[in-house]
């Protein structure tokens, strides 16, 4: 069952990311981009809950079967959100202790699927570097029309930044009115340089210091 904290977010933001989708072609740049990194500069900026919102709304929403995977080892948060099992999960399918279909598990949202975090590893950074990643990629690519991975923070984890170049693309969550733009130049360049693509950034945690329906207007 779905915690209460992600049903109020989700409830909250359904309708500033109607038009997700579409955003996500239009940044594609004519290629497909269907498994996603979404990450942040620093931890506690909403990269979870926003991660788990974008997914949700492109199965509730478009009805397009989606995976979201709990990609953040050291703080695992998925399996909580969404009331499922903790284990097996990413660690379990990545060392092909258990295939896709025993580390992929049903939510309440029709189309929508998790992998939690799986049990804990001793080594999280050699499980995005293995020369078999890729093909587990592509592996989920080949069932879902999108892929989410919830990752760790680029500023607080070399392991993000690396893993980046093999997904279609990064998304951002940054924090509103907390997050400087340096830093996110910074955590920007971490991708960039290895050859990671950018999609765009969703801003978390916005203030209105007006009604909301005038921003639209003016």
């Amino acid at each position: 069952m779905l915690s209460s904290e992600l049903t109020r977010i989700i409830s909250g933001n359904q309708t500033s990311l109607s038009s997700l989708e579409g955003d996500l072609l239009g940044t594609a740049s004519g290629k497909s981009a269907k498994v996603i990194l979404v990450t942040s500069c620093r931890p506690q900026e909403g990269k979870t809950t926003s991660a788990a919102t974008m997914a949700h709304t492109l199965a509730a929403t478009a009805g397009k079967k989606v995976l979201l995977v709990d990609a953040h080892l050291s703080a695992p948060k998925i399996h909580d959100l969404f009331g499922v099992k903790k284990s097996p999960g990413l660690t379990e399918f990545l060392l092909s202790r258990a295939g896709e279909k025993d580390a992929i598990q049903a939510t309440e949202i029709d189309r929508l699927k998790v992998m939690a975090c799986g049990v804990a590893s001793a080594n999280p950074a050699e499980l995005f570097h293995a020369d078999g990643f890729p093909a587990k990629l592509a592996l989920l690519r080949s069932q879902f029309d999108y892929v989410f991975f919830d990752a760790g923070s680029v500023l607080t984890s070399s392991d993000v930044a690396l893993a980046a170049r093999h997904f279609d693309g990064v998304i951002f969550v940054v924090e509103c009115e907390k997050t400087k733009w340096e830093i996110l130049d910074l955590a920007k360049a971490k991708i960039t340089n290895v050859s990671g693509k950018i999609l765009g950034v969703v801003l978390n945690k916005r203030q209105y210091y007006i009604p909301a329906g005038l921003y639209g207007k003016i």
